[in-house]
């Protein structure tokens, strides 16, 4: 392949800084590459030197929030023939801007605006070419795609609610599943943080019972149910409400603590959840978890559950094999939730660990979750690479993976207000 070149004029700079890159493709570049920050005026100039030249043919790249996670055509655009901005727009139809106006709290980094349909203040953050007439577009792909990478670990901004509102309402006219695709797309990006949601301002655990700037795996995948299922922004946050406490009404006692013994009968019963693995393998086999309240509040992580109505008993989860899962993939329907099942330990007690939603991008079959790895956010993960990654735990080793299929609950959520 014989590197592009580029005649024209080289790039000047004025009023950026450098930082660590935390991409990949940004540390290949870290040399080359100067990131605009705070500066008065619209627009910016970014010196851009000594890029490596097999970069050059690259028109398609991948960009993502924290690492490089999936395929983009960056936008390209022309104002002037002797400036040629270029708007930087990353894989999550997010715009970037200068710092100084993110930090002013204008909305130029909201995730899945182009989902949205709702267009970001412009101008957005652009490089100017300077006398470059004629500079071919695929650098100016390069040079906007390097900039990308660079800023995908900008902060997020999270959607209003009269945008989530509008979103919601829009989602309503989509089949169940592509609800579940869309609606869990605007996480993409959001931070893993621990403990995002409480049971309101009493109780031991006191917090907020809905928000979207921050999840971890499990109400991720309550507030996209929640979402999927609601008429209105007000009606899913009911809903989630339904979904986490046994009764529907928020308080320490009543939530759903333990996945295996609360969470997934009851929201069975209420009709969210239906178990997906019996339709892929009749004879999957099934994990135990036995609760005896004089056992599991010795253990010094579960103590704080000691005021919870958990009831004793003896609770199993079907659950596919690792190996299994592989050769079953392509009959996992779009939308299931996938949750790591590990093998017993005394020390530990519970037997899920983990959960997501399985969906089929351009990329593939992926695993869409809030990912506790190095990117702590939500992410979609290659359904190869993530099964492949529970085979690396050695102290506490997973043996499979449980499955359960939402369902459209809207005779259940009919009745909450």
């Amino acid at each position: 392949m014989q590197p592009a070149r580029w005649n024209g004029s080289p790039l000047r700079h004025r009023g950026v800084v450098r930082r660590r890159p935390r991409t990949r493709l940004g540390r290949l570049a870290s040399r080359g590459l100067r990131e605009a920050q705070g500066v008065g005026g619209q627009r910016l100039r970014v010196s851009v030197a000594r890029v490596p030249l097999l970069l050059a043919r690259f028109r398609e790249i991948q960009v993502g929030e924290r690492r490089l996670v999936g395929s983009v055509l960056l936008c390209i655009g022309s104002t002037g023939a002797h400036q040629r901005p270029i708007g930087v727009v990353d894989h999550a139809g997010r715009r970037h801007r200068p710092a100084a106006q993110q930090q002013a709290g204008q909305d130029c980094a909201a995730p899945c605006q182009c989902i949205l349909g709702i267009s970001p203040p412009d101008p957005c953050l652009v490089l100017c070419l300077n006398g470059a007439r004629r500079t071919p577009s695929i650098i100016m792909s390069m040079i906007a795609a390097l900039l990308t990478a660079t800023l995908s670990s900008a902060p997020v901004l999270t959607l209003t609610e009269p945008q989530l509102d509008a979103k919601i309402a829009e989602a309503q006219r989509l089949p169940f599943t592509q609800r579940l695709e869309v609606l869990s797309a605007l996480f993409l990006g959001v931070p893993y943080t621990d403990l995002p949601l409480g049971d309101g301002d009493q109780g031991p655990e006191p917090g907020p019972l809905f928000r979207t700037d921050g999840v971890d795996c499990q109400t991720y995948v309550e507030t996209v149910l929640a979402l999927a299922n609601a008429r209105s922004l007000d009606h899913a946050k009911a809903i989630l409400d339904d979904i986490r406490y046994a009764d529907g009404k928020p308080s320490f006692q009543s939530r759903n603590h333990f996945t295996e013994a609360q969470w997934l009968p009851a929201n069975a019963r209420k009709g969210y959840l239906a178990d997906a693995v019996p339709s892929l393998d009749k004879r999957a086999p099934t994990e135990t978890l036995v609760l005896d309240k004089s056992q599991w509040t010795q253990v010094p992580g579960l103590k704080r559950l000691m005021a919870a109505q958990v009831p004793d008993g003896k609770y199993r989860v079907r659950y596919l094999p690792l190996d299994r899962v592989e050769q079953r993939a392509q009959e996992i329907a779009p939308g299931t939730i996938v949750m790591v099942v590990r093998e017993h330990d005394p020390n530990r007690v519970v037997r899920i660990t983990h959960m997501g939603f399985v969906l089929k991008t351009d990329a593939g079959l992926v695993v869409r979750h809030a990912s506790t790895g190095t990117e702590r956010a939500v992410l979609d993960e290659p359904l190869s690479a993530f099964v492949q990654r529970q085979r690396e735990y050695k102290k506490w080793k997973v043996i499979g993976v449980a499955l359960a299929r939402p369902l459209d609950a809207s005779r259940r959520v009919s009745r909450i207000r």
